[in-house]
């Protein structure tokens, strides 16, 4: 039912209105999504869950709220790979195990990346849907430009292995915003998928 109200909102271009409704069963509002979901069988239930989180992603794509944007596709992409991660990074995000080669996650979080410039981890993910999926031409013509930007810039260097960003602290005061700390792990990831 939400998931299709949503629907109506996105094709009439109502976008923050399509946005709250498919808020209310996305994978970061569980409670919520609980409730909203209780008469659907927990296998349809993941898959509307998944649903409506990546349509969600494309609301904030639209409306502009990339840092959203790019929090939602986290949700969805980063469980598998953080689990070898020090348990203080995961206590620090709700991340699930769904769907780590998710194409539309990584595409749509890679937008948001570029819109937000930063220009590595926009490659990084749209990389990565690209080799999720070769043959789709949007993927690549937007991959392209995008490292084509980041060559203009001067900025397609590469991180190292070793790369370290800082020394991890017992006081909580002193850790990163939110959105720097998803910055942070995105750059762990994709290190450690090169690895």
């Amino acid at each position: 039912m939400l998931k299709k109200q949503g629907n109506e909102f996105f094709n009439r271009e109502q976008y923050s209105d399509a946005a709250a409704k498919y808020k209310l069963v996305s994978f970061k509002s569980q409670d919520l999504a609980k409730d909203n979901l209780k008469s659907i069988p927990s296998s349809a239930a993941n898959t509307v869950q998944l649903q409506c989180t990546l349509n969600l992603m494309a609301c904030y794509l639209k409306i502009g709220k990339f840092d959203e944007c790019i929090s939602e596709g986290s949700e969805v992409c980063f469980g598998p790979v953080l689990l070898n991660f020090p348990i203080k990074f995961l206590n620090q995000l709700q991340v699930l195990t769904y769907d780590s080669n998710n194409v539309k996650a990584y595409y749509r979080r890679g937008q948001a990346y570029k819109e937000l410039g930063q220009l590595e981890a926009a490659v990084a993910d749209l990389s990565k849907a690209h080799e999720i999926c070769p043959e789709d031409e949007t993927i690549a013509e937007v991959m392209r430009a995008t490292e084509e930007k980041l060559a203009r810039e001067g900025g397609g260097k590469n991180l190292s292995k070793g790369f370290v960003i800082e020394e991890i602290v017992e006081d909580d005061s002193s850790e990163p915003p939110n959105s720097e700390r998803r910055h942070l792990l995105h750059i762990l990831f994709h290190n450690h998928m090169k690895e």
